[in-house]
């Protein structure tokens, strides 16, 4: 190695015009060697250069092995010829070493020929055998391969070759570039001249690294002086200066191939020899023009950049971790010496997730389509709350072309009607109501009145005289907030019974909202838009007039609303049958039902109408009948309704004092008759 030191000497004085395809240990004229050994022919340059040379016909010491078709190449260690392999019938690269008396050539000609066979990899072309010639100079046979070096097909003036016809074509060649130096490196061994003609473009995508002339192992390459092997446009600053070598130096070669690759140009150039020397030693790169970096995207320069760190810590700490973040960057990940801009971070999200966001807008707007169209259709069978109908504000006396008053008495106070009657104050709104309605209103129990009622009496049958009195209330119901003196929400039926019950208590001084709902069969509570007591009928209501309640004097009502609500634009089978119902038409509505449970049977319609038939058939004076109609009903939702049902048509005919203990327990199951300490401790929570 130390014979070689002035050749390298007078080698790295050369013009900087020239350091290009040059190394130290390499014949200026002849240009790489290695590169050529696996090329299907030479440049016109190498032509000349080796034309008169002699070519053997055979290999001397292979018998009659190989023959010789010619040479592929020639270079300052030694001539390549392509030779014929008669024992397996294949051609192969044959190189042969040219100078073999001078010392230490021999040792690293075989050297040369070690390493390359010991890497085994698909990124390293393989060594066959080892051989002398007549007049004793080595060879060795490889693998031939057809193909260019990566430098050639860079300075083709055509179109790019296939292996490098765009950047993520010449990031897959660094790539497979850095899986043949990562498994040298495992092995201890450095190349120490990584550069485009040092790297061979196979006819079918193979890439290999050749030329392993000057390789050397980490623990040699580490412990003593370097010298100036290798090619100066790529080599490191330490291989510049001389020091010992490792892993991060072919990293630095490996970037400034990546460089070249990506920019065109090497990272370093200079007008004279000693400015480039300078630079070189230092660690210097020539700054990029504004059209170079609008070239190449910005995480390829970072990598390229972070490779040819002048600090041999500060570049990547091995090949692997180079690789990685190529890789990355061929996903469309964030490379780690790059920090994105939020516009490319948005960008890149964009361009990885594209087709699953896509996607997933498609479902979701194909689901919320979907929901949409089935709200809209649920909302046909649904009838809305229209705005109110009436808004009373008891501010003047208008109200009283509306209102009667049935019982006490009230008076106008800070726009608000104050019961002032001695015990219970009605007062009755004179339209009747149709179909479902509500009524909402403001009530207060002022400061130092009794606690008591503030509640609203539905009256479904009241009956007008024709002098415009009240003929008959019929059935009155309750629903009363503050019941009770105040201790709970309760709605009451018509013959007295807490049909529904809540311990809810109203806050006297406070303006509490409270609302009053009949839909159908069903009646509703609300304080302060809580549901407070809820409660079924058997039968729909069809109408009925409302009307408010204050119990003892200081019972305020204000801003009174009178709603109601449209017919759906889709009704259920069962609305004929209900329809003929509300009329009392019991034969009529159980026809219609009878239709429903034929065209539905077994789903949960046809138990609806079955249920319906029932009842007509019950409010018709047909108990038996009835029964037998419900018995399809057991077992479901209806049962615990229609044993209820049943049980208030026996006591209708026969007094509870003369039930059996039997019928007693008949009794306490559909009731859900409760324990009196589960009262006694409702009342206690209420305490």
């Amino acid at each position: 190695m130390d014979a070689q030191k002035p050749a390298r000497e007078t080698e790295a004085r050369r013009p900087a015009t020239s350091l290009a395809a040059t190394r130290a240990d390499d014949d200026p004229r002849q240009g790489s060697t290695l590169a050529r050994t696996v090329s299907d022919g030479v440049s016109g340059a190498d032509a000349k250069a080796v034309a008169g040379l002699a070519q053997p016909a055979t290999l001397s010491g292979s018998g009659d092995r190989y023959r010789v078709l010619g040479e592929l190449g020639a270079g300052a260690n030694g001539r390549v010829f392509a030779a014929e392999d008669r024992d397996l019938g294949r051609t192969v690269a044959v190189k042969v070493l040219q100078g073999h008396e001078v010392e230490g050539r021999r040792d690293r000609f075989l050297n040369e020929a070690r390493v390359t066979a010991s890497l085994e990899h698909p990124g390293v072309v393989p060594v066959y055998d080892v051989g002398r010639t007549a007049a004793g100079a080595p060879y060795f046979t490889m693998k031939r391969v057809g193909g260019v070096s990566l430098g050639a097909a860079l300075a083709s003036t055509g179109a790019a070759p296939a292996a490098i016809v765009d950047l993520n074509a010449r990031v897959t060649v660094l790539l497979k570039i850095c899986d043949a130096l990562a498994a040298a490196h495992s092995r201890g061994v450095l190349h120490c001249d990584i550069k485009p003609d040092n790297v061979m473009v196979g006819e079918f995508g193979e890439v290999l690294v050749v030329d392993w002339g000057i390789a050397a192992s980490v623990a040699d390459a580490g412990s003593s002086p370097g010298g100036r092997s290798g090619t100066p446009l790529y080599m490191s600053p330490e291989q510049a200066r001389g020091e010992p070598l490792s892993v991060a130096s072919d990293i630095y070669a490996l970037g400034a191939t990546m460089f070249v690759l990506l920019v065109g140009r090497p990272p370093t150039r200079a007008a004279d020899e000693a400015g480039f020397w300078e630079k070189k030693r230092s660690g210097r790169i020539d700054p990029l023009s504004a059209e170079e970096r609008a070239r190449v995207p910005g995480q390829l320069l970072a990598i390229a950049h972070q490779a040819l760190a002048p600090r041999a810590g500060d570049r990547y700490a091995s090949v692997s971790a180079f690789a990685e973040d190529l890789r990355r960057w061929q996903s469309g990940l964030a490379v780690s010496v790059y920090h994105d801009p939020l516009g490319e971070r948005l960008h890149r999200w964009w361009r990885l997730h594209r087709r699953a966001l896509l996607a997933s807008i498609a479902v979701c707007s194909c689901v919320v389509a979907l929901v949409v169209f089935l709200y809209r259709e649920r909302l046909k069978e649904i009838a809305a709350w229209g705005p109110p109908t009436i808004v009373e504000s008891f501010a003047d006396d208008a109200w009283q072309q509306r209102w009667t008053v049935l019982g006490g008495s009230f008076e106008a106070r800070d726009g608000a009607l104050v019961g002032t009657g001695p015990a219970a104050s009605v007062l009755l709104y004179r339209a009747r109501l149709s179909g479902a309605a509500a009524i909402e209103f403001t009530g207060t129990i002022l400061p130092g009145s009794i606690p008591c009622d503030l509640s609203v009496i539905f009256l479904p049958e009241a009956r007008w005289s024709p002098d415009g009195g009240l003929a008959a209330r019929g059935p009155t119901w309750e629903l009363k907030a503050g019941a009770f003196d105040n201790s709970c929400c309760a709605i009451i039926s018509p013959d007295q019974r807490r049909v529904a019950i809540k311990y809810r208590r109203l806050e006297p001084g406070r303006a509490h909202r409270i609302r009053a709902e009949v839909e159908g069969e069903r009646l509703a509570l609300f304080v302060d838009g809580e549901l407070v007591c809820e409660h079924r009928e058997p039968f729909p209501f069809t109408g009925g007039h409302f009307a408010l309640l204050g119990y003892f004097p200081g019972k305020a009502f204000a801003d009174a609303r009178i709603t109601s609500k449209g017919m759906p634009e889709r009704v259920p089978a069962t609305a004929y049958g209900d329809a003929f119902a509300e009329r009392g038409d019991w034969a009529a509505a159980i026809e219609q039902y009878a239709r429903v449970i034929a065209a539905h049977g077994g789903s949960d319609l046809a138990d609806e109408a079955r249920y319906r038939m029932g009842l007509c058939q019950l409010r018709s004076g047909d108990h038996a009948v009835a029964e037998a109609t419900w018995t399809a009903l057991r077992g479901g939702p209806f049962e615990v309704r229609t044993r209820a049902l049943m049980i208030d048509a026996r006591f209708a005919v026969d007094p509870v004092s003369t039930v059996s203990p039997q019928f007693r327990g008949e009794i306490a199951q559909p009731y859900g008759i409760a324990a009196p300490e589960a009262a006694t401790a409702e009342v206690a929570e209420l305490a």
